[in-house]
């Protein structure tokens, strides 16, 4: 009985789904589930209740099991129907889009002449969209389908019509600006189909990394060494930075912090932040409530990681202290009157990782200092080597690495130090400076702080070293969204609903990771500005170009 009442349930949903596309104009022409159609559903029925009134159980049983597969291989190929069409028209929505960001890439400062051959061929290519798109929705509504599936099936078509009209000029807002002196920069390069190959190779080679951490380091070291082969003046400068970028290249390697104490090497992120601030170069421009609120916050993280590891809750006014800090991390940066780029960019560096370090359970502060260090180095190198010709004569180029060195130093700094995982499985260690209980929701948000900090301070360093970033936002930010673009596409395809919910909601995951990296890299970005009190007239510099 209950064998028959499950096959009947089931019989029913999938009759359901069935009459929703039957009642379509074209359901006749379009293919339907052929193994289960209503005679067959007739005959299983009536020949399970003869079955079972004739007391023939193990008949009975056999044929309910046989309905029950077939009515959910039915009722998965009906909620399946449109999967394959809506999961095309979803890329070819991205790639209106992503033709469209080529376009702004590509296109020249100056307003250029119109080639009215090429004009009409586009003319005549949007007016076969508009057809087309006249025709399909004629179809969903004659088809009547649903309307969640109706919105992506048209979506395409709007994306490529807007993605082939006339592109207009980035500065056409821009031109009258007298106040500014315009920089000496050249319009941006067509791109090349190299050049479009080495960025789908980069976005490519970092899907790889999301299923196997390691894969960054091999990532991070052949970028580093294609970017600063021949950027250093002298052997011995190259062989230190090459040193460090080894051993950068082993942390990935290692356990993820979380859940993984190591005193000792949380110690030497202590220490190393002390000596990088004791002997910088510009120490003398630091106040003294800079130098001395540090080095006190950093023997307070020591004590409460000692007092933890003695099982002991640290004392309410050591957390009041760590609160304090927190908000004088950000405000004393803000406040402060120093004009250089380079004095502030130290100021942003021993505040935030000294905020960093309070969160830390093992190694992630040494190696995102470390990796400050080496970004440092490698920007100022380039700086010094690269004349401005050079940027003039590989605007793209320049731009695609840059957006590039975005992406692939926010990676590194969480796959690196662990933290990825700390977002679905945090360490409550993380807290320990700030609460003396359990707090999910407080702690979840040191998580997020704990995940961002390292990301505002690579992108400080970029803006502080490279005059290039600041004066070409626009197009680095449009490489990034192309980059970013092209995983995603990936992990649209690798998307899954089938399998355990982890993996279910790793794909997922990955999916919504990458579609809002972009987002939350220019405004991070933008707070990094904000540190770095970059003047009006570098914004509109930047906005020119």
């Amino acid at each position: 009985m209950a064998a028959r009442a499950n096959a009947l349930q089931l019989l029913a949903q999938y009759v359901r789904l069935q009459k929703q596309h039957m009642r379509g104009l074209f359901a006749p022409v379009l293919n339907s589930f052929h193994e289960l159609t209503s005679e067959r559903i007739a005959e299983y029925v009536g020949y399970i209740s003869t079955s079972f009134k004739l007391n023939q159980f193990d008949e009975s049983l056999a044929n309910s099991a046989v309905v029950m597969q077939l009515a959910l291989e039915g009722i998965d190929y009906y909620q399946g129907y449109y999967c394959n069409v809506m999961l095309l028209s979803t890329t070819a929505t991205i790639l209106g889009w992503m033709f469209y960001l080529y376009r702004l890439l590509t296109q020249d400062a100056e307003p250029q002449k119109m080639d009215s051959h090429k004009n009409d061929h586009t003319s005549k290519i949007t007016v076969c969209l508009w057809i087309a798109v006249a025709l399909l929705i004629g179809f969903v509504v004659v088809q009547r389908v649903p309307l969640a599936v109706s919105f992506y099936l048209l979506l395409p078509l709007p994306v490529w019509i807007f993605a082939l009209r006339q592109v207009p000029s980035s500065n056409e807002d821009l031109i009258n600006l007298p106040a500014y002196n315009q920089p000496a920069v050249a319009t941006p390069t067509k791109a090349s189909i190299m050049q479009l190959l080495l960025l789908i190779g980069c976005a490519e080679l970092l899907v790889f990394t999301f299923f196997e951490r390691r894969l960054i380091s091999l990532c991070f070291v052949a970028f580093a060494l294609y970017s600063n082969w021949d950027t250093f003046k002298t052997k011995r400068s190259f062989y230190l930075w090459l040193l460090l970028v080894a051993a950068l290249a082993c942390f990935p390697l290692v356990p993820p912090s979380v859940g993984y104490q190591n005193c000792s090497l949380l110690l030497a992120g202590i220490l190393l932040l002390l000596f990088r601030q004791f002997l910088s170069r510009v120490q003398d421009n630091f106040k003294w409530h800079g130098r001395w609120c540090n080095t006190a916050i950093l023997i307070n993280t020591a004590v409460c990681v000692h007092l933890r590891n003695q099982q002991t809750a640290a004392p309410l006014p050591l957390n009041i202290l760590s609160w304090l800090y927190l908000a004088y991390a950000f405000a004393s940066i803000l406040l402060s009157k120093e004009t250089a780029l380079e004095v502030r960019l130290q100021h942003i560096c021993y505040n935030l990782g000294t905020l960093y370090t309070m969160m830390c359970t093992s190694y992630e502060s040494l190696f995102v200092q470390l990796l400050a260090i080496e970004l440092t180095t490698s920007l100022a190198e380039q700086r010094a080597q690269v004349e401005p010709l050079q940027h003039q004569q590989k605007s793209l180029q320049s731009s695609l690495r840059i957006a590039f060195t975005l992406i692939l130093y926010t990676f590194f700094s969480l796959f690196g130090s662990g933290n990825i995982a700390s977002i679905s499985s945090f360490d409550p260690n993380i807290s320990r400076c700030f609460l003396s209980h359990f707090a999910p929701f407080v702690i979840m948000s040191l998580v997020l702080l704990k995940l961002l900090l390292p990301i505002v301070t690579n992108i400080s360093i970029v803006y502080t070293y490279s005059e290039y970033a600041r004066l070409h936002e626009r197009q680095i930010f449009i490489c990034l969204l192309l980059i970013c673009d092209v995983m995603g596409l990936n992990f649209l395809f690798l998307v899954r609903n089938t399998g355990s919910w982890m993996e279910i909601g790793s794909s997922i995951s990955h999916f919504v990771i990458m579609e809002v990296t972009t987002l939350v890299l220019v405004l991070l970005a933008y707070v990094s500005k904000l540190l770095l009190q970059l003047t009006c007239s570098d914004r509109v510099l930047s906005k020119r170009n």
